[in-house]
């Protein structure tokens, strides 16, 4: 069963032991949830990926971990870091734009 992450939540991801904490749910889509952390002092997007199908989801992080090593166009907004797969799904951290919310879930 998926569950939502509670207000207050440390999230650890997988490079430079960077960890983030849950401040607020924003959205919730097909394939997960969005929710606004602080990573630093900074404010920043946690985009959680739930398991749905093991085929589909091994595409989204293996995806994720691409753009976050090899990064795209600067227009893009592309992942800061990723934390480990596991069997309830994934997260990507990413930055905030201009206090607007850029999810395609």
């Amino acid at each position: 069963m998926y569950k939502k992450f509670e207000n207050g939540k440390e999230i650890k991801f997988k490079y430079d032991d960077e960890k983030a904490t849950v401040e607020s749910f924003l959205a919730e889509g097909g394939t997960g949830s969005v929710y606004k952390v602080n990573c630093r002092g900074k404010v920043m997007i946690l985009k959680w990926f739930k398991f749905v199908n093991s085929r589909y989801y091994e595409i989204y992080y293996h995806n994720n971990h691409r753009f976050l090593t090899s990064p795209i166009d600067s227009r893009f907004l592309t992942p800061k870091n990723i934390t480990e797969m596991t069997e309830e799904g994934f997260g990507v951290l990413m930055e905030m734009i201009d206090g607007e919310v850029y999810c395609n879930m």
